[in-house]
């Protein structure tokens, strides 16, 4: 018997014109999600920005509970969470080009 795992990976990048400060402060301020991302209905929080740290959130009709996996400021943060019977990991890894910074994202499910 071959068993497979069927996932899905979504991938983007953006150049932004702010230092990586800015915008690791952005991404990372998990709570004031819901202020810039409408897809973000609510979140709260257990703990602080360190792997580890729970929090959960209100996306479309369900609430995520995620775990924060990976915290490297202002480089690398990661999470891991159950959504939709999905488990999935998305990270945001952040690199400065001159007065920009080129933030890749991705997500994966399975």
């Amino acid at each position: 018997v071959v068993e497979r795992a069927v996932g899905a990976v979504v991938a983007g990048e953006a150049e932004i014109a702010a230092a990586p400060e800015v915008v690791w402060d952005v991404l990372t301020g998990i709570e004031r999600w819901p202020t810039w991302n409408p897809d973000v209905k609510s979140v709260s929080m257990n703990g602080g920005l360190s792997e580890g740290s729970v929090f959960r959130w209100k996306s479309g009709p369900g609430t995520i509970t995620s775990t924060l996996a990976h915290v490297d400021p202002p480089r690398r943060v990661a999470w891991s969470g159950k959504a939709f019977g999905l488990n999935a990991i998305h990270v945001y890894a952040l690199e400065a080009h001159d007065a920009t910074t080129l933030v890749r994202t991705e997500e994966s499910g399975l």
